[in-house]
């Protein structure tokens, strides 16, 4: 990926180099033209080694896991959140807002028996859809 990255960097410098160093190209202006095409792109990336960050890329090689603020690691899947989702209303089946969380969860996962049961705890606990959806 990385050198992918670089490949589409330089490319692109060209390119704008090109169009940027086309009026300059008459013998009179050469050597300006020259100094632009190596001055430019080393302006440019000293300015983001200095302002940018370089190393977040690296810091994250896997990119489906972050870290919360409480230094635990966040699931990288909509799956694996409904998962500790309904884990959580294990532990707290009379939250009837997570309940009807889960069964919308459920419905966009494509299990509609897993949403069907979550609807009917949500509404064993006096909560409908209907409701959720009033401001």
């Amino acid at each position: 990926m990385p050198a992918i990255f670089l490949v589409a960097t330089v490319v692109m410098t060209i390119v704008a180099l090109s169009f940027l160093l086309k009026p300059l190209a008459g013998a009179e202006r050469r050597a300006l033209s020259v100094v632009l095409a190596i001055a430019l792109p080393a302006f440019a990336t000293g300015v983001y080694l200095s302002l940018g960050s370089p190393g977040v890329a690296s810091a994250y090689p896997n990119a489906t896991t972050a870290v919360v603020a409480d230094n635990r690691p966040m699931a990288g899947s909509i799956s694996s959140l409904v998962e500790g989702l309904a884990a959580r209303l294990e532990e707290n089946p009379e939250d009837s807002k997570g309940w009807l969380l889960l069964a919308k969860s459920y419905e966009q996962l494509n299990r509609p028996d897993d949403a069907r049961y979550a609807y009917a705890r949500a509404a064993a606990l006096g909560e409908t859809l209907e409701d959720a959806e009033k401001p």
